[in-house]
This record gives C-alpha cells, structure tokens and sequence, in this order.
C-alpha cells in the first residue's frame, strides 16, 4: 500500500512535500479565510437587520472566497503531486525545491478538477434518483407508510454512498495515470484500475483513513487553539444573556487581539498540516497501482494491448 514512499523516487519526498504542501495551503487560509468570514459575519447580521440588498452583497463576496481558495488549493495540490509523480515514475531529482510551473501542473489541476467534477455529477444524479424514490414511494404509499419510505430512503443512501466511493476508487488513478502518460486522463484511469479495483479499495481506504485521523486529530487541535484566542468570560458571559449586540463588539475586539491572531495562524497551520499529510497519503496507493499497471504491460507493444488502446 505504501510501496509508493519505500521506492527511491518517493520515500525521500514524501515528508518535503508534505512540508511544502502545508506552508502553501497555510497561507492560502491566511490570506482568504480571514477576510471571508468576516464577510460571512456581515451577511449574517445583514441577515437579521433584514437588509436584503447588503446581505447578497456580501454572500456575493463570500462566493468569490470560496472559488479562489479552491482554485489556488487545487493549484497547490496539483503542483505538489506533480512534483512527487515525477519522482517516482521517472527518477527526476529536483532537490530540496522540486516544483515546475508548467505543463504536468496543469494536467495535474485538470485531472483532479476532472476527478471531483465527475464525482459531484455521480452523487447529484443519484441524490436526484433517490429524491424521486422517496417522492414515489410516498405518494403511492400514503402517509401510513411514513416510516418505511424514511427507512428506504436510509437504505438508498447508504447504497449511494458506497456507489460514490466505489466511482471514486475506480477513476483515483487519474491523476497518476495524467503524470505516467503525459496527457490528461479521467475516465481512462478505470483501465488502470480494472483487476485491482479491491486492492485499490482496501488500500485507499487504509491509507484514507490513517490520513483522515491525523486531519481530524491536528484540525480539532487547531480548533481549540483558535478557539481559545476568541473566548473570553465577558463573551460567554454576553451569550447567556442574549446581548447580540455586546457579543458582535466582543468578538471583534477579540478577533483583532494579537492572542487570537497567534492562536488563528497555528490552527490554520495545524488544519493545513493534517490537510497535506491526507492528500500525500492518498497520492501514495494511486501512484503503486498505475505503476504496476504500466509494468505488467510494459512487455506488450504500445498498440497491441487493449487497456492501452483504450487510452
């Protein structure tokens, strides 16, 4: 599952990308989240002052955080993996600063676009199927049986959550697919994935999930790092008596203190961190299994194979 990071092309970067990775994404969320919560505070009390105007103004700003820092988190993304694929599938050496701003990045943000964007159209569409489900079952069922349409509806949810991840592990080779042959490829990846889609499973969902606890374990300590800046007894104190307006001033004289502006820069740091350290874990089965694929292959003409020709 990690043979990824044991071959001489990986090992040695896993923890420099990582690194590297983590400072990028670290001042991605300084630079945008600040400013976007703020503007999210501001529609929320354009909200309650029932001023419709200022409040979709600020959802309108908030929408346009939102999209940069997915564009530059994906940017960052692709660029780190970019830089471990070529290690690892071709033995290219860039040193302590192994990044190019080209051709590869650019597939690579393509492949990873291609890959959620397939993803979301998967879990949309089936969320649309079994909304109609529900909505059949309950017209032609009546109101007496309530329950067991709420309990069909369980039921199809937990089959599409496994159809998503099931898609998900069959197209996950895309990106490593998109560094081994130069061209961008999503679909395609099913090719790579075909006779090994239960290894793939297991291994992504091992490695996903070692990756997810050190998310969830360094983003909780974040949390609280952050947290810890912001509360204070006369804000605990202003909330239990409902004085809307005393907890708004106390939080932004909490928000401009430099305690919380310390503790908000180490759990962004912490949150970046345990972000990394998931996407490396993940790229590691990805790159393994498409390697694999290309050497069991590799003895067959480019041409003659049928899973190459498909590509």
């Amino acid at each position: 599952m990690f043979g990824a990071f044991r071959s001489p092309g990986g090992a040695k970067l896993f923890w420099i990308l990582t690194a590297y990775l983590t400072i990028a994404l670290t001042i991605i969320y300084l630079l945008l989240l600040p400013p976007m919560a703020a503007s999210y505070g501001r529609m929320i009390l354009s909200s309650m002052d029932s001023s419709t105007g200022a409040m979709m103004s600020e959802l309108g700003k908030v929408m346009m955080f939102v999209f940069v820092l997915i564009v530059l988190s994906f940017s960052a993304n692709a660029i780190v993996r970019a830089a471990f694929y070529r290690a690892y599938f071709f033995g290219v050496d860039d040193g302590l600063f192994p990044f190019r701003f080209g051709r590869d990045e650019v597939q690579q943000a393509l492949a990873i676009l291609g890959f959620y964007a397939l993803v979301y159209v998967v879990a949309i569409a089936g969320g649309i199927i079994i909304g109609l489900v529900f909505g059949f079952a309950g017209v032609m069922m009546g109101e007496s049986a309530f329950g067991f349409a709420i309990f069909l509806g369980f039921i199809f949810m937990i089959a599409l959550m496994v159809v998503i991840y099931w898609f998900m592990v069959v197209i996950s080779p895309a990106g490593a697919l998109t560094a081994l042959r130069g061209n961008t490829h999503v679909l395609a990846a099913r090719h790579v994935s075909k006779g090994r889609r239960g290894a793939i499973f297991g291994s992504i969902f091992v490695a996903g999930l070692i990756g997810y606890i050190a998310y969830y374990a360094l983003s909780t300590a974040g949390f609280l790092s952050g947290l810890s800046g912001l509360m204070s007894a006369e804000l605990f104190s202003a909330i239990l008596a409902e004085d809307s307006q005393e907890v708004v001033d106390l939080v932004q004289q909490a928000v401009n203190s430099p305690g919380f502006k310390a503790g908000l820069a180490v759990a962004l740091f912490l949150m970046s961190a345990g972000m990394a350290f998931f996407y490396m874990i993940i790229a590691g089965p990805q790159a393994y299994f498409t390697k694999q694929w290309a050497d069991a292959a590799q003895d067959v003409p480019y041409g003659q194979n049928p899973e190459q020709e498909a590509l």
